[in-house]
């Protein structure tokens, strides 16, 4: 068992040493947010080895993400671990988050062990997402839902991929246009309202001031 301990110790600290760089004093508290090539689609996860809290309580295996095999569950990893589940994949990085790292890693901390997945409604990205920000989002489903909406409305339509193109920007161009037309249209009848409207003041003005100055002639007209 102390082997075992010592030897763990050991990896630690030659693996926190690569994570270095430059120095840990150069280095600043942060989570990263990585997505990684895995099995035809993109594997989201959370990094929290630069964060000293995550370091404190986890150690080394700070990388936190939702899988769903064998089973579907929050759960810690290590950096390797998920370099070798992707077959040697280099993950990418997506962003570097330096504020609300507490809040970060509470909701992270939260989930741990949490066995849900849905594909749709809440994959690893959705997890990632909801605990950087607090709200569930994932842009690969909108993505993928996205092709096959087109993909669907094309094939229904008996288009190719080009001609949908071309459709949807003829779309956007009719849209375009029939958007300048409304306005100028609008502009128009806004202008001649406008003129109407002074025209009918100036006339009657003039009916006013021509009152005033023949007012018996106007009076036996109407008798």
């Amino acid at each position: 068992m102390d082997d075992e301990r010592t030897r763990s110790t050991l990896r630690n600290q030659r693996n926190w040493s690569n994570l270095r760089g430059e120095g840990e004093r150069t280095m600043k508290a942060c989570v990263r947010h990585w997505k990684i090539h895995y099995g035809g689609f993109w594997h989201h996860f959370l990094d929290f080895r630069r964060l000293p809290i995550a370091r404190l309580h986890w150690g080394y295996d700070s990388i936190v993400e939702l899988v769903r095999q064998p089973e579907a569950i929050v759960r810690r990893n290590t950096w390797e671990g998920i370099i070798e589940g992707a077959g040697g994949a280099q993950p990418v990085l997506v962003r570097e988050i330096t504020f609300g790292l507490e809040e970060i890693f509470n909701r992270a901390k939260g989930k741990l062990l949490w066995q849900h997945y849905n594909l749709v409604f809440y994959n690893c990205e959705h997890f990632a997402n909801e605990c950087l920000t607090g709200r569930r989002r994932s842009r690969q489903v909108r993505q993928r839902s996205m092709q096959a909406f087109t993909s669907v409305f094309s094939g229904a339509a008996g288009l190719s991929l080009t001609q949908m193109n071309e459709w949807t920007m003829s779309l956007a161009s009719l849209a375009v246009f029939s958007g300048l037309l409304s306005f100028l249209c609008a502009a128009a009848f806004v202008n001649f309202v406008i003129r109407s409207t002074m025209a009918m003041h100036r006339l009657e003005r003039i009916k006013a001031n021509k009152g005033q100055e023949d007012k018996p002639l106007v009076n036996s007209v109407v008798a």
